[in-house]
């Protein structure tokens, strides 16, 4: 018999608790996707721009760059991170047919991009949990991001063995140069953020109506 989602859900909160950690609050972090930055913070450093948010049942992308020797499905195969510099290359991306796509589509179009950047950062998240986005930083170079991984309330349906992708869509307040950011990480703790961040347009997050559980309470 395959084993239950809490049965599951409490063995990843095992395996989570045998590590020092404390998610946002700065003394430590589960998984590290990239270095931090090397460089000062040009902006950010503390809470998030504003941003807008997708959530896909699936492991493909939520949104990709149009390929015209690719077909839609191998484009959204592997989900990662977009610099959007210009309404040429917002013009360019392509999303799944999923709630809240419109206004997310509205969000990005209404960037002022002589002064704002539209980072996207898309990932891989079990589906029985979400990400909470903590906190941003960025400069001409680099941009780093602070998530904690939260548990889904018991009664939001959810396989324990699937996985589900996650996209964000951050207005940066300053002018970005896709072609000059080589380096896109970020941190993932659990626990929650210190601060509550929603998202200002797109889908709603799972769970969001009963309220966030930590890993520990929904095991």
């Amino acid at each position: 018999m395959s084993p239950s989602r809490r049965a599951l859900l409490s063995a990843a909160t095992a395996a989570t608790a045998s590590v020092a950690l404390a998610g946002c609050s700065g003394t430590g972090s589960s998984e590290s996707h990239d270095e931090s930055p090397a460089n000062p913070a040009d902006g950010g450093g503390g809470d998030p721009p504003p941003y807008a948010y997708l959530r896909v049942d699936t492991d493909l992308a939520a949104v990709w760059r149009s390929r015209g020797d690719q077909s839609r499905r191998e484009a959204r195969r592997y989900p990662g991170p977009h610099v959007v510099d210009s309404q040429s290359r917002a013009d360019d991306l392509e999303y799944a047919d999923i709630d809240g796509v419109d206004a997310v589509r509205e969000f990005v179009a209404d960037t002022d991009f002589d002064a704002e950047t539209v980072y996207v950062d898309q990932r891989e998240v079990p589906s029985c949990y979400r990400l909470e986005l903590c906190g941003a930083s960025w400069t001409s170079t680099d941009i780093d991001l602070e998530y904690s991984r939260v548990g889904l309330a018991y009664d939001v349906p959810c396989e324990a063995d699937a996985k589900v992708t996650e996209a964000r869509f951050l207005r940066l307040p300053d002018a970005l140069s896709h072609d000059d950011v080589t380096s896109m990480g970020s941190s993932t703790g659990t626990g929650g953020c210190p601060g509550d961040h929603e998202p200002v347009a797109g889908g709603e997050p799972p769970g969001h109506d009963d309220g966030t559980t930590t890993e520990g309470d929904s095991a």
